[in-house]
């Protein structure tokens, strides 16, 4: 490729102002480059740097409207939360349902910030269609108000159970509720070989939730030292049942560092509704738990599970 058909293909942050020096507020900058990525067709590269970004309550510092790839060049390339913000960082979300959402290749850094929006992921994504999330480091969403939190990465629908896609080599840790949210009748989904670590702050806090998602294939990730369980299988606020969630190859260890919810991976049913076959199966699950009656499995009011060549062993 020449250098002018690589311009074609994509537009930097910095074209448009950013100076990614981790002191000026950049947001205005980079939704501006977002807003032309997502019209012209073209990819939105962060280059290496530092980009403050703030938000307000309900959004993003960016907002995500349609389907486009950003991409950054890894570890060096962090979009760092502004201290009071109340929204998110990345938040992608459009009415109707959208394709194209590629996220890879940067840092998601919530900074800890004491007014980020509870119950709301650092990266949230609605209504987008078989998306890719890859190699991307979430962390720091650390706000809490039990049972409240931040999610790292939280995947939802309200457009009809359309939501589908997957998380792959990712890094989720140190945020206040669950690292990874799959729920509201999200779909069709695969996480696989991410590291989800040390969530902690509302006394409840797992890696990863399966809350009313469906058809989702949890594989070969590890998940260790958080506060609540490594997996939380159960319903979503609405009452919606988990359907034909499958976790198969995980690493599960070290997890229930809190006082309660301290499991491998824990199943409860709760508000009612029936869960739809379950298959947990080849994990591994190890030192979890603090207390007398913390588990590899837990399995509570269940029905329909399947649970196939475990090692489980050493846990309180």
């Amino acid at each position: 490729q020449t250098v002018q058909t690589k311009l074609e293909q994509y537009a930097s942050v910095k074209d448009f102002g950013s100076g990614g020096d981790g002191v000026a507020d950049d947001t205005a900058e980079i939704q501006a480059a977002l807003a032309y990525a997502q019209t012209s067709g073209k990819s939105l590269y962060i280059p290496a740097g530092t980009y403050l970004v703030s938000s307000t309550s309900g959004g993003g510092a960016l907002n995500i409207t349609a389907g486009v790839e950003i991409f950054g060049d890894g570890a060096n390339s962090i979009l760092k939360l502004k201290s009071g913000s109340t929204g998110m960082v990345i938040y992608a979300y459009a009415a109707s349902v959208y394709t194209g959402l590629h996220l890879r290749d940067f840092v998601v850094d919530g900074n800890s910030v004491a007014t980020a929006q509870l119950d709301a992921g650092l990266v949230q994504v609605l209504n987008a269609s078989d998306f890719i999330l890859d190699n991307l480091t979430v962390k720091n969403g650390t706000r809490a108000s039990a049972p409240a939190g931040i999610n790292g990465i939280a995947i939802a629908d309200t457009a009809g159970n359309i939501t589908s896609g997957t998380i792959q080599n990712c890094v989720v840790e140190n945020c206040s509720k669950g690292l990874v949210n799959w729920t509201s009748n999200a779909r069709n989904g695969l996480i696989q070989g991410n590291i989800i670590r040390n969530a902690s702050g509302n006394g409840l806090a797992p890696g990863l939730q399966i809350n009313g998602g469906q058809n989702v294939k949890v594989l070969g990730n590890s998940i260790y030292g958080n506060q609540g369980c490594g997996i939380l299988i159960g319903t979503d606020g609405s009452g919606n049942a988990p359907r034909f969630p499958v976790i198969i190859g995980n690493h599960i260890y070290g997890n229930g560092t809190g006082s309660s919810e301290g499991a491998g991976i824990k199943l409860v049913r709760g508000f009612g509704s029936t869960f739809g076959r379950v298959i947990i199966a080849n994990n591994h699950y190890y030192e979890n738990g603090v207390n007398v009656s913390d588990h590899g499995i837990a399995l509570t009011d269940d029905a329909y599970v399947s649970m196939l060549g475990n090692y489980i062993y050493i846990n309180k």
